[in-house]
């Protein structure tokens, strides 16, 4: 992974570099553990967050992260992809934020042409470029993610794919459980099928009212899910007829390791950013 996989070599006691590709040397070899201050969730106007990746990707550098996952909608940062400049103040990308990104990062980073519309539009930076402008070894890196977005009748359900090649669609499914199980075996098999470390974790199960505890609970082969997001609809509390995401990790934890093999599932928290 280029200059990320330069950095997990120095340090790969923590899992977020073992996704990086490196060989974890000898056991007498390895560095005392410490802590990695990260972000597994975070979207851009590659999907429907509101700021240019740039700008989000330095908000986390400026502020010690050591590293950053973009995982925008059932899609990766690459490719040619344009963005509508609003003039009338009623989108996402105004003239104003194509001015600020001049100022920050220069006129080489800001590729602007007429749309067919008669407007402007703005060329979205790559992770690549994003590698290439930010990543520095050993103190920040950049782990190709995508939110796999689906849904089971209307109930949405939302995995997040870290460490991926290749984007992945979202895998459907006839039931619930079997939307979610497809979705998190997709993940997994693409780093079966690449040589790579993949990682998926469940997002706020309590979006929509899609996920119960039990349906977390029962995937085969998940080990993370979003005790708490960051985004502000994502019902982490739960209400007076839905358990909060604390409660339901305490309870699908008794359950697979009281009453299954299924081992361990660990709480992560992640931002969910979308307005900056």
């Amino acid at each position: 992974m280029g200059r990320h996989k330069q950095a997990a070599c120095g340090a790969s006691v923590a899992w977020i570099l073992v996704l990086g590709g490196c060989v974890a040397p000898a056991e007498d070899e390895r560095e005392p553990e410490r802590w990695w201050k990260g972000n597994t969730h975070t979207h851009t106007l590659w999907s429907d967050g509101n700021t240019a990746p740039e700008s989000i990707s330095a908000w986390y550098e400026e502020r010690g992260y050591d590293f950053l996952v973009l995982s925008d909608h059932n899609v990766l940062s690459e490719g040619e992809r344009w963005f509508p400049i609003s003039s009338d103040g009623s989108g996402r990308l105004l003239p104003e934020h194509v001015e600020d990104l001049r100022e920050r990062f220069g006129d080489d980073h800001v590729h602007v042409r007429p749309s067919s519309t008669g407007g402007r539009e703005m060329r979205l930076m790559t992770l690549h470029e994003l590698r290439a402008t930010f990543e520095v070894p050993g103190e920040f890196v950049f782990i190709q993610g995508e939110e796999l977005t689906d849904s089971f009748e209307k109930q949405p359900v939302h995995v997040n794919g870290l460490n991926l090649a290749e984007a992945i669609p979202p895998q459907g499914g006839g039931s619930l459980r079997e939307v979610l199980q497809r979705n998190v075996d997709a993940v997994i098999a693409q780093g079966q099928a690449l040589g790579r470390p993949t990682l998926a974790h469940v997002n706020h199960p309590n979006f929509g009212w899609g996920l119960t505890w039990n349906d977390v609970a029962a995937v085969r082969g998940e080990r993370f899910f979003e005790v708490y997001n960051g985004h502000p609809s994502v019902r982490n509390q739960g209400d007076a007829t839905h358990p909060g995401t604390e409660r339901m990790w305490d309870l699908a934890l008794t359950w697979r390791l009281s009453e299954t093999d299924l081992g361990l599932l660990y709480g992560l928290a992640t931002d969910d950013a979308h307005d900056y």
